[in-house]
């Protein structure tokens, strides 16, 4: 499959979440800009402390990467991306996530992606994505497999208490 067959897949799944969450949570619509901007920072942090053997250099031993634990906070970080596409209605071309992006860390995927929510430029923001998932060394196949195990656990939490 294609990227950016991929990235109609899980807008697809994003979406069915996004309704069951809804209608659990009483929203009768999408977060502001604001919340989905905090929801990534705090998913970015939480996949930065996975991270945090690469950077610490005042431990003498830090630990090691659980590289299963990485994907799933970047997987996390995928969820709230589609989420905030959905909400403004972007449609994916053939050409998103087919370009050559040069692999990004989370400090400078950070930096980009603050902005690019708030300018609702939703190419720019599956580009830092995909910089992002190639730069912490995983595929969009990779991604595309964890995620639809993980939109299958967040859709057992939309039906439960959690």
């Amino acid at each position: 499959m294609k990227n950016y067959e991929m990235l109609i897949n899980m807008q697809i799944m994003q979406r069915g979440l996004d309704k069951a969450v809804f209608e659990k949570m009483n929203m009768n619509d999408y977060p502001t800009q604001s919340q989905y901007c905090k929801a990534i920072i705090d998913e970015i942090g939480e996949l930065n402390h996975e991270l945090k053997p690469e950077w610490c250099w005042w431990k003498k031993n830090p630990g090691i990467v659980d590289d299963q634990k990485v994907l799933e906070e970047l997987v996390d970080i995928w969820h709230f991306a589609l989420s905030f596409a959905n909400s403004a209605k972007f449609k994916p071309n053939p050409n998103t996530l087919n370009g050559k992006y040069k692999p990004c860390d989370v400090t400078t995927f950070t930096s980009f992606i603050v902005a690019g929510i708030f300018m609702v430029d939703c190419e720019g923001l599956f580009r830092h994505m995909h910089a992002l998932t190639v730069g912490l060394g995983y595929s969009m196949e990779d991604v595309f497999d964890a995620y639809t195990k993980k939109n299958a656990v967040n859709h057992q939490r939309a039906e439960s208490d959690y």
